[in-house]
C-alpha cells in the first residue's frame, strides 16, 4: 500500500498521509458532535409547528456552519449554506443577518488555519 498520493501524474509533488494516535479520537467526537447538530438542524427546518424549533433553526444552521466548516474549510459549500439561510430569513432579523456573516468570516479565516495542524502536533514539554 503507498503511502503517498500523487497531486498529478506528471508533477513530483508527493503528499505523504501520516497517522497520529490523536487522531481517530478527534475524529469520533466530531464525527457523532457534528452528527448531533444535523439532527437538531433537520429537526428545526422539518418541524415548522414547534415555536421552539421555530425559535433555533437559524442558530442550529449557524453552529452547523461554524462547527463544521472552520475546521474542514470547504469554502463554496459553507457559502451556499449562508447564503440559504440569509435567503430564508424574514426582513427585520438583523441579528441573525449578522450572524450569518459573522459566519461568512469564520469559514473564509479558517483556510488559512487547518486542524490537522493541532492533531499531528506534539505538545511534550
Amino acid at each position: 500500500m503507498p503511502n503517498y498520493l500523487n497531486i498529478a501524474p506528471n508533477l513530483e509533488t508527493k503528499i505523504t498521509l501520516d497517522q497520529s494516535p490523536n487522531l481517530s479520537m478527534v475524529a469520533l467526537i466530531f464525527t457523532y458532535m457534528i452528527f448531533i447538530i444535523e439532527a437538531i438542524v433537520l429537526s428545526a427546518f422539518a418541524i415548522k409547528q414547534s415555536s421552539f424549533f421555530r425559535n433555533i433553526k437559524d442558530y442550529a444552521l449557524q453552529l452547523f456552519i461554524i462547527t463544521l466548516y472552520s475546521l474542514i474549510p470547504v469554502i463554496g459549500f459553507g457559502f451556499i449554506l449562508c447564503i440559504l439561510g440569509l435567503a430564508q430569513l424574514d426582513s427585520g432579523e438583523k441579528k441573525k443577518f449578522g450572524l450569518y456573516f459573522f459566519a461568512l468570516l469564520i469559514i473564509q479565516l479558517a483556510t488559512h488555519f487547518s486542524v490537522l495542524d493541532l492533531v499531528t502536533t506534539s505538545y511534550t514539554i
